[in-house]
């Protein structure tokens, strides 16, 4: 007797519902059939596609986490579906980890390397969780390496500001600003001439440039970790800044 229906064209058929949807297998022989069967329970353990997954974990970001944490992540996430093409069932911790090493030998700091983490795991605990692709994750032990990279940062000393004061060679106002205003780089590259308030003694803080994917400055309509702001512009600033200026004060970013 037969194991499952079949047709008048000789063929055998039967159906199943896997997540779901219902699906036809079809074959020859029902040994045929059991092995499509087999290789399509296969097929799904291996979940979709991992570009696929990681775009439908950055899109449910979207509005959860500030504009600029958002864009940060999305630099990850282009950076790991440049790597990462396979289903993503396929991708085991080793290959997580050989990727964190490579990533860590571009000489990113630890911070970086934090983020870069964060996003994969992010991403495989959604798979797991919300999208169902896959029953575990692949991620729990990756981890970064000890002994990265710090960015240090220290105050000038006064000779260093006397020496910043008083220099007038290339990218002479960059540095001026910088002492005067605490800005950060990104923002201050962005300024525009107009962001400038002489009368109110104001500098208007509202975008800045992103340096985080490549080397190309992507312009943002916000600024990090804060809303629109305004720096105070002490009469030292004031006093050497060029005037009957228009549009951005830095073109060589």
């Amino acid at each position: 007797m037969a194991k499952y229906y079949q047709r008048p064209d000789g063929l055998f058929e039967t159906s199943r519902k896997i997540n779901g949807k219902r699906v036809m297998f079809r074959g020859k022989t029902c040994r045929e059939v059991d092995r499509k069967i087999l290789e399509y329970h296969e097929d799904v353990a291996k979940g979709r596609p991992f570009p696929v997954v990681a775009d439908e974990w950055y899109a449910s970001k979207d509005g959860e986490i500030s504009r600029s944490c958002w864009n940060v992540y999305g630099y990850s996430v282009r950076r790991l579906k440049a790597v990462f093409t396979q289903r993503i069932g396929e991708i085991t911790t080793r290959d997580l980890i050989r990727y964190v090493r490579a990533f860590e030998r571009d000489g990113y700091a630890g911070g970086t390397v934090d983020i870069e983490i964060t996003v994969i795991k992010q991403i495989f605990t959604y798979a797991v969780v919300e999208s169902g692709d896959i029953a575990i994750s692949p991620a729990a032990e990756v981890k970064k390496s000890r002994g990265l990279p710090k960015k240090k940062r220290s105050a000038l000393t006064e000779d260093q500001e006397r020496a910043v004061e008083n220099f007038r060679g290339e990218n002479w106002l960059f540095g001026v600003m910088l002492l005067y205003t605490g800005m950060r780089r990104g923002e201050l590259l962005a300024l525009d001439w107009r962001d400038i308030d002489r009368h109110g003694g104001w500098i208007s803080v509202t975008k800045k440039l992103n340096y985080a994917y490549g080397n190309t400055p992507h312009l943002e309509g916000f600024v990090k970790n804060r809303k629109d702001h305004e720096v105070p512009l002490f009469n030292a600033l004031e006093r050497v800044l060029p005037t009957n200026r228009v549009g951005p004060i830095f073109t060589d970013n």
